[in-house]
């Protein structure tokens, strides 16, 4: 395994609920912005916060 990613188990990790929130979001992407959105994801699930675009 390359040394850039010996910490990769320590990121954080979600379980989305059955319940889902009615709205939508949009997040950007790319490059190292991804383990941004994937910390703010992942915080929303702990607050029961899932979304679904309707």
């Amino acid at each position: 395994m390359k040394k850039e990613y010996i910490r990769l188990k320590r990121i954080p990790g979600g379980i989305a609920s059955e319940r889902l929130v009615e709205g939508c979001l949009v997040l950007e992407g790319g490059a190292f912005r991804g383990l941004y959105t994937q910390g703010f994801t992942d915080a929303m699930m702990k607050h029961d916060l899932n979304l679904s675009c309707a």
